[in-house]
């Protein structure tokens, strides 16, 4: 919060705002609200304590705080889940990762790197399926894969789907399958991946390939 700051008004439309605030929520919420907000705006800080504040507006009563947009000391925060991500990494998004993918894969909580991304399929992919991408053998890929969290709707992302694709390729060429052979079980994995069952799909496979 800018040290002139008094008032910081949030928008959390999406639930996923997780710092402490007044929650404003009613008629009877939104008085107290404006109350506080005007006696913290005429405070003279030179004479008065200044204890800046923070409230949390629900989304019906959001409308009705606007007339303080521009009026010094008030910030208005909208929280989004793209915004809480680009903060987090301090970096641009691609247009494909939507607020709602990023809900839906639960990217606030799972492990990032820091700092700007450059390659964000395989940081993706990575934070889905930790160690999948450095899997050093079938076995390792199908256990990491396994073991992951991911949301079915990953599979209809395909930015995302080719780095799973790729990082199996890799592993069997570099266990010496034949490539043929290799795309047709990358391809017979894609359900997998996103449902939990790699292994599983792994038993219509030809006997030892892994």
């Amino acid at each position: 919060m800018a040290k002139d700051m008094r008032v910081t008004l949030v928008s959390d439309p999406f639930g996923i705002w997780a710092e402490s605030a007044d929650l404003v929520r009613d008629v009877r919420g939104e008085l107290e609200a404006f109350r506080q907000i005007e006696d913290l705006l005429r405070r003279d800080d030179r004479f008065e304590t200044v204890t800046p504040k923070t409230f949390l507006v629900h989304p019906e009563c959001w409308e009705h705080f606007q007339s303080y947009r521009g009026v010094c000391g008030v910030a208005f925060h909208e929280v989004t889940p793209r915004r809480q991500f680009a903060e987090r990494l301090g970096g641009k998004l691609p247009d494909w990762l939507t607020d709602q993918r990023i809900l839906a894969w639960r990217l606030l909580r799972r492990a990032v790197p820091d700092g700007p991304v450059e390659d964000w399929p395989a940081v993706l992919a990575e934070s889905l399926a930790p160690g999948v991408l450095d899997a050093d053998s079938l076995g390792a890929w199908l256990a990491r894969a396994a073991a992951a969290d991911i949301a079915p709707s990953v599979k209809d992302c395909p930015p995302v789907m080719p780095s799973f694709r790729e990082s199996f390729l890799r592993v069997a060429e570099r266990v010496g399958m034949p490539k043929e052979i290799g795309k047709q079980l990358a391809s017979l994995i894609r359900n997998g991946v996103t449902t939990s069952s790699p292994v599983g799909c792994s038993r219509r496979w030809p006997k030892g390939v892994w």
